[in-house]
């Protein structure tokens, strides 16, 4: 059975994708939805084998920039927010647009299908995901390695975008989850600790912390103790666990007797 998840915001064309691909009898639709805050939880909860993903994702559910053409193509973006370490799906992108083609493939997308999505071309389509998703499981071809600008947070409903260079820090809570912590407000966030310190400039300073060095306002030692802290600019304490004190120094440009 191959496990297929749809993330397309527009019901009407949620459902008619649903009742074409009823008759696959080998297509199991796991789940669905219309954001990609929810795709990215989706995703890392289902693990499906394929995703038919819409572009245009942005609704009356997100925080975005409006006169940045490119955030309405949340499609693209959800791409560089998983951790491919951790599941990565073949994509089938399906777009009202043609404009869309050459970008969907230079992220070596395994399919794009126009809306109206028509019996014979979706045929052609499942007979690909069956051969990529056969016994040998053909692993997708890797998405664009781009670098993270913003982090997807969820705040008051609403999803929004937080610029790297707003995040002092980003915490993991344990079964809370991760956070991303700003000067006035942390917020929860769907991306893993590891992406994040892979496609950003941020630093380990302890397994459940990650910091933004330009956030660091000083280095040094709680008093009474032997233990390293970061202090940001908004005078949070970030914990240096002995195992990435050396690392963080190094980061920051420290020598041991720089610090007190």
């Amino acid at each position: 059975m191959i496990k297929a998840l749809i993330i397309e915001d527009e019901i009407s064309a949620r459902e008619e994708l649903l009742t074409a691909l009823e008759k696959y009898e080998d297509i199991e639709i796991a789940d669905q939805c219309g954001d990609l805050f929810s795709a990215m939880k989706l995703i890392r909860q289902h693990k499906p084998d394929i995703i038919f993903l819409d572009i245009c994702l942005p609704g009356h559910d997100y925080d975005v920039p409006t006169q940045n053409e490119d955030w309405p193509e949340l499609g693209f973006t959800l791409l560089d927010y998983l951790d491919v370490d951790e599941h990565q799906p073949h994509i089938i992108i399906v777009s009202s647009y043609s404009r869309y083609t050459l970008r969907a493939f230079e992220a070596n997308v395994l399919d794009y299908l126009q809306k109206p999505v028509l019996d014979d071309r979706l045929e052609t389509t499942i007979e690909r995901i069956r051969e990529q998703c056969s016994e040998t499981k053909k692993q997708p071809a890797p998405f664009p390695d781009r670098s993270l600008e913003r982090l997807p947070v969820y705040s008051n409903n609403r999803v929004r975008f937080v610029k790297l260079e707003d995040i002092e820090f980003v915490e993991s809570r344990g079964p809370a989850g991760i956070y991303v912590v700003c000067e006035d407000k942390s917020y929860y966030t769907e991306l893993t600790l590891k992406l994040i310190l892979e496609k950003t400039n941020f630093f380990q300073s302890q397994k459940q912390f990650i910091v933004n060095p330009d956030a660091v306002l000083e280095f040094g030692r709680v008093s009474d103790t032997n233990r390293a802290t970061i202090y940001t600019h908004s005078k949070k304490e970030v914990p240096v666990a002995r195992g990435f004190r050396s690392a963080v120094m190094q980061r920051l440009g420290l020598k041991g007797d720089d610090v007190s």
